[in-house]
């Protein structure tokens, strides 16, 4: 491998990341990603990396952390459930969705790896003692887990055919999955992450009767779960959701990633509207400025989102889904960059004294 590629980024600090989930204006702005490709943490590491980045050893993952320029460190909780496991022509395990698709595989459910996950959240834990460096959790929920087990086209197919199946297969998860997220909340994370399959970029995925039954019903079960033990609750959705957006927000969710660029609305719409009560995360377009555009576009555009997004507190900036191989390095290191450089010099005041957990 050749030397670390630098980043001129700052240390830690989860209370950026705090700030705004709690919409204090304090003038700077977290930067925050779910995931990066294997090429990315190589070259910043300056040695070979295989895993995703959420299950690289955690001694490494800490380390890229601070180099990138997180707050936060995303852990994850895989539960690949229905899926099967092939090393790709890279050496990266990969793995194969739906192998779960019918009522008589129902015996073949499995629950997801406690013992691994307490023994990661506490290495990690022990490791990170003496930074200021936070984080959050993706955890699963039976909602977002029964597509990947029984893969996008059957799980579908079902809903449209077969929709009493859906909910047996829920049924049959959704305990796993709660009891999972009960057995990490002692460890204090400081929020929690939970996916969900609802849209398109245009609009969304299944009718809002079906949405309700299969999607929101199931992850209200966590939100509140989680509610009641203090933990914000960022949901990661794509495409758009502006139609939704007032069931995140009565679930109780804190913040909404990555907020993907849509056909009918951009992310300074979502300010506008729902601002004052979501924190957005994201949205630097991993589809075009991001892969395509100079560095300097890059960060043009970046700061662009901080100036506009910062205002009042409730902007996370990151990119509109993972940093994944079509990202240039030299891009990811001009929003990272952009985001370690920028403070507003006149904080919003109104905001500026919010109260603080």
């Amino acid at each position: 491998m050749s030397d670390p590629l630098q980043f001129d980024v700052r240390a830690p600090d989860k209370r950026r990341f705090l700030d705004a989930l709690q919409h204090c204006d304090t003038g700077e702005v977290s930067y925050y990603e779910m995931e990066f490709s294997p090429r990315h943490v190589s070259a910043i590491l300056g040695k070979k990396v295989a895993e995703r980045s959420y299950l690289m050893p955690i001694e490494d993952y800490i380390e890229f952390a601070r180099r990138v320029g997180m707050d936060m460190c995303p852990l994850s909780v895989p539960w690949w459930l229905g899926r099967e496991p092939y090393t790709d022509e890279h050496g990266m395990v990969r793995y194969k969705e739906g192998s779960l698709r019918a009522r008589a595989d129902f015996t073949r459910i499995t629950p997801p790896d406690f013992d691994w996950a307490r023994r990661r959240i506490e290495r990690f834990l022990n490791r990170r003692k003496g930074t200021q460096l936070g984080w959050t959790i993706g955890l699963p929920t039976a909602a977002g887990i029964i597509v990947s087990a029984m893969g996008y086209e059957t799980f579908y197919t079902a809903v449209r055919e077969d929709p009493e199946l859906i909910d047996e297969f829920l049924d049959r998860i959704e305990p796993l999955a709660l009891a999972l997220t009960e057995a990490v909340l002692p460890y204090r994370p400081d929020a929690v992450c939970l996916p969900a399959f609802v849209s398109f970029k245009s609009g969304l995925i299944m009718s809002r009767e079906l949405t309700e039954r299969f999607v929101f019903a199931r992850v209200a079960k966590h939100a509140t779960v989680l509610k009641a033990a203090g933990v914000p609750v960022i949901i990661h959705s794509d495409g758009d959701n502006m139609d939704v957006m007032p069931r995140w927000i009565e679930m109780g969710c804190a913040a909404w990633h990555p907020v993907e660029p849509s056909e009918r609305h951009t992310i300074y719409d979502y300010k506008e509207r729902w601002g004052d009560r979501m924190t957005l995360c994201g949205n630097i377009d991993c589809a075009s400025v991001l892969s395509q555009g100079a560095p300097a576009e890059v960060a043009r555009d970046t700061l662009e989102h901080l100036e506009r997004l910062s205002v009042g507190g409730g902007y996370i900036c990151g990119s509109s889904h993972d940093v994944d191989d079509n990202v240039p390095l030299e891009n990811l290191r001009a929003m990272a960059e952009t985001v370690a450089r920028y403070k507003r010099h006149e904080p919003d005041q109104q905001h500026q004294g919010a109260v603080r957990k």
